[in-house]
């Protein structure tokens, strides 16, 4: 039996915590900046909130909140490795970046959906699933979705993906990843796909066939 400080659930500094009320929906999304110092979370009810720990008062409350997507439920919140931007994956194919205050820095452009290669069009043509900052190069995020591409971008070119990457089955059909990230150095681009395949690629690729 392991004793009360060996036991890590117990170690868990918990002895104060507080509710924060994000609304009556389901919370989908939680970003933590760097600092520890403030607190993103997103939606079903399309929402983003701030939190501010150091600001906060008695009541709790969310310093700010905003629709960046519109009608979309969020799926993904995550703060640049720098804190001063956040990646915003909703339900539509056009992740956003917004400022550490809320404001919009960049939306990734729409992809063509009649274009057959999905290596052809300019951005995702369908709903995303995640997305996630580049560990390393700051200003370069990857986004998946249900087109079967992972993409990388670039906040200084919204109007245009950087690499494209396809995963496929053994058979070469199309398969959708749920969810992708960066290897800790950012050589590599893993995605999980729905076939329950892992699937890992060379970052400096330009386009996986």
């Amino acid at each position: 039996m392991l004793l009360k400080d060996q036991n890590p659930v117990q170690r868990i500094p918990d002895s104060h915590e507080i509710t924060l009320k994000h609304g009556t929906k389901t919370v989908s999304a939680l970003g933590l900046d760097p600092s520890g110092a403030r607190l993103v979370t997103g939606g079903y009810d399309y929402d983003v909130k701030f939190w501010d720990f150091a600001g906060m008062d008695a009541s709790f409350k969310a310093f700010r909140s905003l629709q960046p997507c519109e009608c979309h439920q969020i799926k993904s919140l995550q703060y640049s490795n720098t804190g001063d931007m956040i990646l915003v994956v909703s339900g539509s194919s056009q992740a956003k970046v917004i400022d550490r205050d809320g404001f919009e820095v960049m939306e990734c452009i729409k992809g063509d959906q009649y274009i057959v290669d999905m290596a052809n069009t300019k951005g995702h043509t369908a709903m995303l699933h995640t997305g996630s900052w580049h560990p390393k190069i700051k200003g370069e995020f990857m986004t998946c979705s249900n087109d079967a591409t992972v993409r990388t971008w670039e906040v200084e070119n919204p109007k245009k993906q950087k690499s494209v990457f396809k995963p496929r089955t053994m058979q070469g059909k199309k398969v959708i990843p749920t969810t992708c990230t960066y290897s800790r150095d950012g050589n590599l681009i893993a995605a999980a796909c729905q076939n329950g395949s892992i699937q890992i690629w060379d970052r400096n690729l330009t386009v996986s066939q």
